[in-house]
């Protein structure tokens, strides 16, 4: 399906990536620069481009996280299961893991490797084929209808559902950015205005992320040393992590913010930082001011004057170990990923001349905040939980063992990566075990009041 926010995410053409797919002889950027707002032509294409009411045979998806449209894949997936030919709207498989485009299944990933998902989605695409073309019975499609990897090395979660079906039960996080850069639950009162200097002819390079051209940088990427440095760049972070940090789902963030221009852009970028101080880029999202209330029509600002703007980041999996923290970095540009924004209020994807703009974004008392889903089971912070446990063997295959070193609460809980129990046990002198051979392979918590201990079942 072709939809406006493919070209125009948060209102901002997707220049890198569209001028890489014209290189390669596909096309339209003219058309679609043509239209820059949700008009009648968007409203055409996407319904003419949207029939899984005409598929008929069982599909096999798989994408990435750092692919370039997963949240289309994940919208399409569910689009099947519920309008293709009812005989095959159960046979629909998804398989999604932190990869590139073009290392789907690959160990190395940007900087980093990713040793769960290695070579599963060749491995699956073989059992897929052998079972419909070749009618062998290998128990394909038994297992899961949804298998995703996270960032993070969290192994892998099979849902027999949806992923937006599996990630329905969470609860939101909220994190507030706080003087002098702080990710916080605590709001603070006042309010403090953060300025820095966008201008587009000193602009914020694109490096990582779900970049297309093969001359940038793809993936999870070290910005700490480059982007980072830059002093056109607001950076809020929070405290280390003293359990693990799940998200599954969509974040979004909500800045206060003013230009003394009539229009120009609010991006952020998504990282995670590791305790050697490294920051690795996960996503990034852009906003241009004109579309603030809507894509449909242009509202220029007036300068000087605040407003509140949502910024959506895509879908997630992410797994945050103890120890590391999780990271906004709040830019005006980020090219070529996204146009630039000439500042001018002038109409747009024509030439123009260029302004610098003084952007400003405002903290404290809850005026620019970060909700981010997350199972139920997880938290930010845990340092003052009471219960001191461990598990063994971990991974486990067949029984986990639980021992208690100190704590009250008796009853012990198995909880599956989306905040599920899915066993629970009493104490006994201290000690319980969980049957896990029946499990499928993936992350689990152990919780005990306010503690929860990641495992590993592995068979």
């Amino acid at each position: 399906k072709t939809t406006y926010e493919k070209y125009f995410p948060g209102g901002c053409f997707l220049e890198e990536h569209y001028n890489t797919t014209d290189s390669l002889g596909f096309g339209g950027t003219d058309i679609a620069l043509a239209h820059p707002t949700y008009d009648i032509y968007w409203k055409a294409v996407e319904g003419l481009t949207d029939y899984p009411d005409s598929i008929a045979i069982p599909l096999l998806m798989i994408t990435g996280w750092y692919d370039h449209f997963p949240d289309g894949i994940l919208r399409a997936f569910k689009d099947l299961r519920e309008r293709s030919f009812p005989s095959v709207r159960d046979k629909h498989r998804l398989i999604i893991g932190p990869w590139l485009h073009t290392e789907i299944g690959e160990l190395k990933q940007g900087v980093l490797e990713y040793t769960p998902g290695y070579a599963v989605p060749i491995n699956t695409t073989i059992n897929f084929f052998d079972h419909y073309l070749r009618g062998i019975d290998n128990d394909y499609g038994k297992e899961f209808v949804t298998k995703y990897f996270g960032h993070g090395n969290d192994g892998v979660t099979n849902l027999q559902t949806t992923w937006q079906e599996g990630t329905a039960n969470c609860d939101t996080l909220r994190l507030n950015l706080t003087y002098p850069d702080l990710l916080t639950k605590d709001t603070f009162s006042g309010s403090i205005g953060f300025p820095y200097t966008y201008n587009p002819k000193d602009f914020s390079p694109s490096i990582g992320g779900s970049t297309f051209s093969k001359y940038l940088l793809h993936g999870p990427q070290d910005i700490s040393q480059n982007i980072e440095k830059r002093n056109d760049v607001l950076i809020f972070t929070s405290d280390l992590f003293s359990a693990p940090m799940i998200i599954r789902g969509k974040i979004q963030i909500q800045l206060s913010v003013k230009t003394d221009r009539t229009d120009t852009d609010f991006g952020v970028r998504l990282c995670d930082v590791y305790p050697d101080g490294r920051s690795i880029i996960i996503t990034d999202a852009m906003k241009r001011l004109r579309y603030r209330d809507g894509y449909e029509t242009e509202k220029l600002a007036t300068p000087g004057e605040m407003y509140r703007i949502t910024i959506d980041l895509r879908n997630l999996a992410l797994f945050f170990p103890p120890g590391h923290r999780i990271r906004i970095d709040i830019t005006s540009s980020n090219y070529p990923r996204f146009n630039l924004n000439p500042n001018s209020g002038s109409d747009l994807y024509v030439p123009s001349d260029t302004l610098t703009a003084t952007n400003t974004v405002f903290v404290n008392g809850g005026l620019s905040v970060v909700k981010i889903p997350i199972p139920k089971t997880t938290s930010i912070a845990s340092e003052d939980a009471p219960d001191e446990f461990e598990c063994y063997p971990n991974p486990a295959k067949q029984t986990l063992a639980v021992r208690v070193i100190h704590g009250a609460d008796p009853e012990v809980e198995l909880v599956d990566g989306l905040g599920r129990v899915v066993a629970t046990s009493h104490l006994n002198a201290d000690e319980t075990s969980f049957d896990v051979s029946g499990l499928p392979d993936g992350i689990y918590f152990v919780r005990i009041g306010a503690t929860a201990r990641k495992i590993i079942v592995a068979k």
